[in-house]
């Protein structure tokens, strides 16, 4: 690993936003690091232009990483223009111009120097973490140029996301089964940024509970950046569900909820947020005749972004996570509060009772319908909920985070009652 520089020789990549038109002509907005910028009418945009009647509500949305921006129109009336030609989603590039009314904003992308107070750079990273060998092909196509994992065997691809592929690997000093998340660098990507994450992810040690999977161990092998977790064999709630009565159908997914708000707490109370509960990050599995839920890559989302990993979103690149994603982290990507893991529990909690999302999405801008519109009422996909527990769910999914639940065990308290299996009472002989 080469030698870090030092902080006087460090350049960081800056974008700027200039507005060189229109009723805010000279408002300037820099971004160093991973952020969202929302431009229209509406109260939550970070250039509101409620004057200029050209612009929708919330009429387009940047998703900055520097050095690259992703311009996104949300489904505006009039449209959204890039060197004057109407677009519907676009890379944006030094020097472009957005424009829409009488408002023109000047994309900049250029290196600035650090501030002399700046953290100095992390040195070499101590795990498992500095070397490794490409597998050849005589382990199999599926790992060829796959970098080996020190101390591991990669096995068999479990799946695959925005962040890497997952891997079953066994341990090969001790026979242990393991899941392996090899981690996607952007082109962007810094070694700094590298060390960065780890030491950040390594934080998530700390959390110790039976519904959250463990992260046994972070490394970084010959320009692989690796996660080791605990190996969970999973099953489907489809299955689960399946040979069961209605009533059971609404009782498994509430005892699930539980067992995720239980987690939530125990990771809250440790200041460490989720920011992307989605079914696809809930494990299942079967702990004796229990069922057992896991929340998976818990934490990781938000230090992978600010570390400058993760794949700008692309409209055609959400995959149903939008749906699970409360609006206050389509404003601000960096706002991930415990107020926000408990929306997207709701989010999930609705998909397990009705197998769909909370919005109608059809052909609008998915981000859009999120800011704008209110979920469907439970009630309208599943007649016979509890109005009580229809209740807890839409509430969790308030679109103002101060009407949601406090925190998850107030969540917890609340739903726990159509977790519980009913006992049939008692016949007298």
């Amino acid at each position: 690993m080469s030698q870090p520089e030092s902080v006087s020789e460090l350049q960081t990549v800056q974008v700027t936003l200039d507005v060189i038109a229109g009723p805010h002509t000279g408002a300037r907005f820099e971004f160093q690091r991973h952020d969202t910028f929302l431009v229209g009418r509406g109260t939550w945009s970070h250039l509101c232009l409620s004057q200029d009647l050209h612009f929708s509500r919330h009429h387009f949305r940047i998703e900055i990483r520097p050095p690259d921006c992703y311009l996104i129109d949300l489904g505006s009336r009039n449209g959204t223009f890039v060197n004057g030609s109407r677009v519907n989603a676009i890379f944006l590039r030094n020097g472009d111009v957005i424009s829409g009314g009488k408002t023109e904003i000047r994309i900049g992308v250029g290196t600035v120097k650090p501030p002399v107070c700046a953290p100095t750079v992390l040195g070499r990273l101590s795990s498992t973490a500095t070397h490794g060998t490409i597998l050849s092909d005589a382990k199999g196509s599926q790992f060829a140029g796959i970098q080996e994992i020190p101390g591991y065997e990669l096995q068999e691809e479990l799946g695959g996301g925005t962040m890497g592929v997952v891997y079953r690997a066994v341990h090969t000093a001790t026979g242990q089964a393991a899941a392996i998340k090899l981690i996607s660098q952007g082109q962007s990507t810094s070694e700094h940024a590298i060390q960065l994450f780890v030491r950040e992810a390594s934080l998530l040690g700390r959390l110790d509970h039976p519904h959250i999977v463990r992260c046994l161990d972070f490394g970084y092998a010959a320009g692989q950046l690796f996660l080791v977790m605990e190996y969970v064999p999973t099953i489907v709630l489809d299955d689960v569900l399946a040979n069961e009565p209605g009533s059971s159908r609404i009782r498994i997914p509430c005892a699930v909820a539980c067992q995720l708000l239980q987690a939530l707490g125990h990771a809250h109370r440790l200041s460490i947020v989720h920011r992307d509960i989605k079914p696809e990050n809930v494990l299942l599995c079967r702990k004796g005749r229990k069922l057992n839920a896991k929340l998976a890559d818990f934490g990781l989302a938000k230090n992978y972004a600010y570390a400058g990993l993760s794949e700008i979103s692309r409209e055609g690149d959400i995959r149903g996570t939008i749906a699970y994603m409360p609006p206050e982290l389509i404003v601000d990507c960096r706002n991930a509060r415990p107020a926000g893991d408990i929306y997207s529990l709701g989010a999930t909690l609705y998909y397990y009772l009705t197998r769909e999302f909370p919005f109608e999405f059809g052909k609008r801008n998915k981000l859009a319908v999120v800011l704008e519109d209110d979920p469907v009422p439970l009630k309208e996909r599943v007649p016979d909920i509890p109005p009580k527990l229809a209740e807890i769910v839409h509430r969790a999914l308030a679109k103002d985070a101060g009407d949601r639940f406090g925190s998850a065990r107030e969540m917890f308290t609340a739903l726990k009652p159509f977790a519980v299996r009913r006992r049939k009472p008692r016949t007298r002989e």
